[in-house]
């Protein structure tokens, strides 16, 4: 089965992101193509995760830099990209990708977030 759409990955990033406020900011959009990508093999869903992890690192405001002005930015980037990855990967209806997600970093952080 190949599976060619957009994932509407459209990471949904509510904008956790690098605020200093606890709630959202403003939603972000961005597309994620999956053309190319057999969503069926282990090769293709990693592809896929890679194409997911660059989109929200972008929706979530790219890597923070450390300031000691915001409380726990990389923390909180890292929730905030895992939860965009993990939304996207549920969309994709992809057993193979939902797998792989779940050994990933991103679904790592999602665990340890949920203790």
């Amino acid at each position: 089965m190949h599976i060619s759409r957009l994932l509407a990955c459209v990471l949904a990033v509510a904008g956790y992101g690098l605020s200093a406020q606890a709630g959202p900011i403003g939603a972000v959009q961005v597309r994620v193509s999956t053309e190319g990508l057999d969503l069926t093999t282990t090769a293709g869903a990693d592809a896929a995760l890679a194409r997911l992890s660059r989109a929200a690192t972008q929706a979530c405001g790219g890597t923070p830099d450390g300031s000691p002005l915001i409380n726990n930015a990389a923390r909180k980037f890292e929730l905030c990209r895992a939860r965009a990855v993990a939304g996207a990967v549920a969309q994709s209806r992809s057993p193979v990708l939902q797998t792989r997600f779940a050994a990933s970093h991103e679904g790592q952080v999602l665990r340890l977030a949920a203790n």
